[in-house]
C-alpha cells in the first residue's frame, strides 16, 4: 500500500503515481513519500482535475480529487 511501503528511511531518489492518488489516504500517502525519499528526491502525483467530477464503481471507495490548493497543503503538511 501506498501508506506503507516498503523501503528504508530516505532511500529512493524518486516516488511516482499515476490514475491511484484518489483512492489512496492522502495525507497518510504522502507522509511515506517524504519518509523514503532521499534528502532532494522527487515526488510526481498525477491525479484527476479536481474539477471534474469522478465516476468509478462505488466499490472502489475514492478519496477525493484535491484542488491545486489542497495539493499544496496536502504537501507541506507531509513536509
Amino acid at each position: 500500500p501506498a501508506e506503507q511501503l516498503p523501503f528504508a528511511d530516505g532511500v529512493l531518489d524518486a516516488v511516482v503515481t499515476t490514475s491511484a492518488f484518489h483512492f489512496f489516504d492522502q495525507p497518510a500517502a504522502l507522509r511515506e513519500f517524504h519518509r523514503v525519499l532521499a534528502p532532494g528526491g522527487l515526488v510526481a502525483v498525477a491525479t484527476l482535475s479536481a474539477r471534474q467530477r469522478l465516476q468509478v464503481p462505488s466499490r472502489w471507495k475514492p478519496q477525493h480529487n484535491p484542488s491545486a490548493a489542497e495539493m499544496r497543503t496536502l504537501f507541506e503538511d507531509a513536509g
